[in-house]
């Protein structure tokens, strides 16, 4: 058998199943937070930790966050950037990811840095056209049928890409504040209200990442995992206190994890580049790194 038009429905059955002893999670993930606070550096430093050796990381610029990486070069390796377009785009990704295409097959993590701005981009984008055909809508002014219209379109996207079997995936994002029923202020991951429901329910972690000053010198950075009636944040890793250090979360996820981080992939994924040299979008060693 060959294709699937070819199996029965038993053997469709069988393949759609595994044995949950053996079973081993990818990592879905979004960490969020105001502006500086470190979310590109901990979100590559968490997808250095938890990918495989022998695979690459892909990471989705949505606005220039790769220079935060500037002063963490042990961090670059390994990591081709991708400049985000439209979700269009992610929707071709996920396509090549899915199938293995060439070196798509190589990625096993995603970090999507600033997924809350490409909500913001494909907004925008809805808003232009249905301007561009109804001349007499406000290409500024979104209306509700627009913000509906985004809120399927991304998850659609986002669903697409949390589906690949065996990739993680780590989302990066601004905050906002909501008011609840008690009119106390909620910070929350910068996505509009309905979306953001639709963002959150498949992650694994929703952390928010604040940093306090210690002294002059020392600055440390801390992810609330647990929900309190201030910060939104969520967590299926066991074993964590509601704020821990990076150090302590990176720990723990990896041994949630299991053995998806440390079984070796087929021989035919092996990088065929010096693991030690990134490289660029183009899948070329850069110069001079």
């Amino acid at each position: 058998m060959t294709s699937t038009e070819q199996l029965t429905y038993l053997d469709r059955l069988r393949l759609s199943m595994e044995d949950l002893s053996e079973a081993h999670p990818s990592f879905k993930a979004l960490i969020y937070g105001l502006s500086g606070v470190g979310k590109t550096v901990g979100a590559v430093s968490m997808a250095q930790e938890i990918t495989n050796e022998y695979y690459q990381i892909l990471y989705l610029d949505t606005a220039e966050g790769w220079v935060s990486l500037q002063n963490h070069p042990d961090l670059k390796k390994r990591v081709t950037r991708m400049r985000y377009i439209n979700l269009n785009q992610v929707d071709a990704l996920s396509e090549a990811l899915r199938l293995k295409e060439d070196e798509f097959a190589r990625y096993k993590t995603i970090v999507w840095d600033e997924a809350t701005s490409a909500a913001d981009m494909a907004l925008d984008e809805i808003v232009k056209h249905r301007a561009s055909l109804d001349k007499s809508k406000d290409p500024d002014m979104p209306t509700q049928p627009d913000y509906n219209a985004v809120t399927n379109r991304y998850r659609k996207s986002l669903a697409e890409l949390l589906a690949i079997p065996n990739l993680n995936v780590i989302l990066v994002g601004h905050t906002r504040l909501d008011k609840d029923d008690r009119n106390v202020e909620v910070t929350k991951p910068n996505f509009l209200p309905k979306l953001g429901q639709k963002v959150k329910q498949p992650l694994h972690l929703i952390t928010n990442l604040s940093g306090n000053e210690i002294d002059e010198k020392t600055y440390r950075r801390i992810y609330q995992v647990h929900p309190t009636r201030r910060i939104d944040a969520k967590t299926r890793v066991g074993g964590l206190q509601p704020q821990v250090s990076y150090e302590e979360l990176i720990s723990k996820i990896k041994g949630w994890m299991g053995g998806s981080i440390a079984d070796a992939p087929p021989p035919e994924l092996v990088p065929d580049h010096d693991p030690e040299i990134p490289i660029d979008s183009t899948n070329q060693a850069i110069e001079g790194e």
